[in-house]
């Protein structure tokens, strides 16, 4: 025997005469002998049917879980008796029927344990249980075996399956979000636990936490653009990725921007794209004192294409990931995204929009607003500019990538700019040092 003993009986049996109630633990007597073996006790915690499921009442082969004091060697034995168990009839069996059960050596007795807990690789309502090693998969703990707290969604456990022998897939019902911090308990269940190959089941745990890796980037303070007062940023010489022609016809377009905004918000450009020739600013993405984020294109009449977000969208000190999207020469195809979602956002366009005019220069591109105007504070770490209007998947899996680097092919193909800001930030902090890709120059202010 291990932990668990199942016997037979030679009929259906019940813990009363009245051939309806169910047999208990209190219906059997249980003697453990050691017998000199190394185990010291074996007491029994519950009873159940052969499938692990509550009895009924006339079952003929049940199930004793126990645990033991020790670590049995082989030679230690239990002794189960009768003290009321009756038939369908009423008729009580004989005290004197005696079942005596030998341990087993022991072997591998050591109980599978959680070795971590992840959520965001996968994607965001899927929970990553590492195993310490390797399980039956082909026991599923059921979904009420598990419960999660921490979550602003407040889901319920949607599903549950192995990934391989040591990963199991807790999948939620609604998704988990970087500001969450999701913990994660397991309640053993009677019937397909997580166990090992020789069947030792993992014990329930409480509140394990999972690393919550959805969406984020965890900034290292000596490896991003510091922008903390005015004429500070980066400057991209030449940038020449002007979404027109000039003549009213605009291309598609989307831009990314990673930050994490300053202690105090203001009204502020975090990007501006500006003619070289004469300073004049094409577009701008912006956020605002009040929490706002929009971004505007302008018109040789001064007509403004300007899409806004609702006030109190965005907090000072929190690290965001926005993307904003635009097509053609009206307010349609116009999206503004916060942490991979959609937002909603009005029309605050001046005039009819008629598309960008033309370059007299080259379009410089100024990350941080870096020769004029008021400067976009903040910590940047990545901006992107594709050639199409980004997805809804495509802007949640820009989201869900973590650490930005690696796009797909399909992205990779879409994307004609991309700046990671990971050189060494210069003496006085403002600025980065050695920064280069391809044929783009940047140039500190």
């Amino acid at each position: 025997m291990k932990d668990t003993i199942q016997f037979d009986l030679t009929e259906g049996g019940y813990g009363a005469k009245d051939g309806t109630t169910p047999l208990t633990l209190e219906s059997f007597s249980f003697a453990f002998a050691s017998n000199g073996g190394t185990a010291t006790n074996w007491q029994p915690t519950d009873i159940k049917g052969v499938d692990g499921g509550d009895l009924v009442g006339g079952e003929k082969t049940i199930k004793v879980y126990g645990t033991f004091s020790g670590t049995p060697s082989g030679v230690e034995t239990v002794t189960i008796s009768p003290v009321s168990v009756y038939n369908i009839g009423g008729v009580k069996m004989n005290s004197s029927k005696e079942l005596i059960v030998i341990t087993e050596p022991a072997g591998d007795v050591t109980k599978p344990q959680l070795s971590s807990a992840e959520v965001g690789n996968v994607n965001d309502t899927t929970i990553a249980l590492v195993i310490n090693e390797s399980c039956d998969q082909t026991s599923i703990p059921p979904t009420t075996a598990f419960g999660v707290s921490g979550i602003a969604s407040n889901p319920t456990i949607q599903s549950v399956a192995w990934q391989n022998d040591t990963t199991l897939y807790v999948t939620l019902s609604a998704a988990i979000v970087d500001t969450d911090s999701p913990l994660i308990s397991y309640t053993k269940p009677t019937s397909n636990p997580i166990k090992d190959l020789v069947g030792n089941e993992a014990d329930s745990w409480t509140d394990a936490v999972v690393t919550n890796n959805v969406g984020g980037y965890t900034f290292v303070n000596t490896q991003h653009l510091v922008v903390d007062a005015a004429g500070e940023g980066i400057q991209i010489i030449n940038n020449n990725l002007y979404p027109s022609d000039g003549a009213g016809n605009d291309s598609d377009v989307s831009f990314e921007v990673w930050i994490t905004t300053p202690s105090t918000l203001g009204n502020a450009s975090m990007v501006v794209g500006r003619d070289s020739s004469g300073g004049t600013v094409f577009f701008t993405l912006n956020y605002s004192v009040n929490g706002q984020v929009y971004f505007q294109f302008l018109t040789d009449g001064g007509n403004v294409l300007k899409p806004l977000s609702n006030a109190g969208i965005i907090a000072a000190s929190t690290f965001y990931q926005f993307v904003f999207t635009k097509t053609g020469t009206s307010f349609a195809g116009t999206n503004i995204y916060l942490n991979g979602s959609a937002i909603t956002t009005s029309d605050g366009s001046i005039g009819t929009y008629t598309g960008l005019p033309a370059l007299v220069g080259n379009l410089d591109l100024e990350i941080g607003n870096a020769s004029g105007g008021t400067p976009g504070l903040g910590l940047y770490q990545l901006y992107r500019q594709f050639n199409a209007v980004l997805t809804p998947t495509e802007v949640t899996t820009l989201y869900n990538s973590g650490v930005p680097v690696g796009l797909d092919v399909a992205l990779q193909a879409k994307c004609v700019q991309e700046n990671l800001f990971e050189g060494t930030p210069n003496a006085d902090n403002i600025g980065i040092d050695g920064v280069n890709q391809g044929t783009v120059t940047y140039a500190a202010n």
